[in-house]
């Protein structure tokens, strides 16, 4: 019998996967670029202020919002000390991260097409 091998290459990654892959590191890159340039803005004070309270103290001294962010943050600080990039680095990761979440909810309810259009505008929406 004679074979014929096919000149296609096999597909080493998918298309999706390569697709969200790419939309991710685009993501993080837009999101961490000149990440700690900028100074505070006021509401990033108001988290710092609140998160150096000891972990105990956090729910009483925090009225404006739940306190699960003060105590990220309040890790971050004790962790890498007070710098602006790593007080915003969770935040930034946390966007980060919701590129391949709203691409995959996007593909569970409307398929493919809206899943890379939902995905590409995440990635791409950074506050400055």
């Amino acid at each position: 019998m004679n074979f014929v091998k096919s000149t296609v290459p096999k597909k080493i990654i998918s298309s999706s996967v390569s697709e969200i892959l790419g939309l991710s590191v685009v993501g993080v890159l837009l999101r961490f670029y000149e990440l700690g340039h900028h100074s505070f803005w006021l509401d990033e004070v108001v988290t710092v202020r609140d998160a150096t309270h000891s972990f105990r103290e956090i729910p009483s001294v925090i009225a404006s919002y739940p306190p699960l962010w003060a105590y990220i943050t309040r890790m971050v600080y004790l962790s890498f000390g007070f710098s602006d990039l790593w007080l915003r680095a969770p935040a930034a990761l946390f966007g980060a991260l919701t590129v391949p979440v709203i691409w995959w909810v996007a593909k569970k309810f409307y398929g493919d097409r809206a899943a890379f259009w939902a995905a590409l505008l995440m990635a791409v929406s950074v506050f400055d």
